[in-house]
């Protein structure tokens, strides 16, 4: 069965790895039967809230924008296409993936009707506007950890940028599956790398070690979803706060940005 609701930027958190595999922000619902003293669920939500993995904290001062994406996210592809349109320099992004480490967590996020249904909407509204493929059946979630991992091998080849366009397009475009061997080896491929390195990357312990690394930045720097800007202390979440991060970006090498007091319905930069 296809997944009808992929993670939404703007919407879903994602969970790190071990030691906390598996726990999500407790809900705002969640949150509310807190409040029931007694209850065993109260008593659950309690201990989620002690047991946060994103704890408030002030984010690092970085010149350097640092964006955590995901393969699996149809908002990290709308902000990767929109940042390309803008002319964003790929080398002054310090880009970090990240995923639901277990599928437990991954089907968890795509859980609900009402939301899943308008995701499906959004989604497909956001791509038609954008003039992007959208395939009508998205493939099941796969294995996470074998195409970030080897997204970080083709960066390190100097292919990284080029690796997240042909990877968001399989998924996203065409419905592909990329934990497929065949889809990460044809990928490489197109990009004139070698197939067998490409699917060997998939399952290298080095690479593995790099990825949980960047879910301890991400949890560092107070981040839980995608896509989300670092940049010089600030947090951006989402695709639709990507203008946000471009006005901040151009404040600060001196460029001028829109007064919204006076507009409010101006666009940020």
């Amino acid at each position: 069965m296809a997944v009808a609701v992929p993670c939404s930027g703007s919407i879903s958190t994602i969970a790190p790895p071990s030691p906390c595999e598996g726990a999500t922000e407790p809900t705002a619902s969640w949150r509310r039967v807190a409040l029931r003293r007694g209850s065993a669920a109260g008593r659950r939500a309690r201990a989620l809230t002690r047991t946060d993995p994103f704890p408030q904290r002030p984010s690092p001062m970085t010149d350097h924008p640092r964006l955590y994406t995901s393969l699996r996210s149809p908002y990290s592809w709308f902000a990767h296409h929109r940042l390309k349109h803008y002319g964003f320099p790929a080398d002054e992004l310090e880009i970090v993936p990240v995923f639901p480490p277990t599928a437990e967590v991954a089907e968890a996020m795509s859980r609900g009707r009402t939301k899943g249904a308008y995701q499906r909407a959004d989604v497909a509204r956001l791509a038609k506007a954008y003039g992007l493929p959208l395939s009508g059946r998205l493939a099941d979630d796969c294995d996470w950890w074998r195409p970030h991992a080897t997204f970080l091998w083709a960066r390190d080849l100097g292919a990284g940028d080029a690796f997240l366009d042909r990877v968001f397009a399989k998924r996203f475009a065409e419905g592909a599956d990329l934990g497929r061997d065949d889809v990460l080896a044809t990928v490489a491929g197109e990009l004139g790398l070698d197939p067998e390195a490409a699917v060997a990357a998939a399952t290298r312990p080095d690479l593995r070690q790099r990825l949980e690394a960047g879910f301890e930045q991400m949890r560092a720097d107070g981040s839980f979803g995608v896509p989300t800007i670092l940049y010089r202390g600030e947090l951006f979440w989402g695709n639709d706060r990507l203008e946000w991060f471009l006005r901040a970006w151009r404040r600060a090498h001196g460029e001028e940005v829109p007064d919204l007091s006076k507009d409010p319905l101006a666009r940020p930069f």
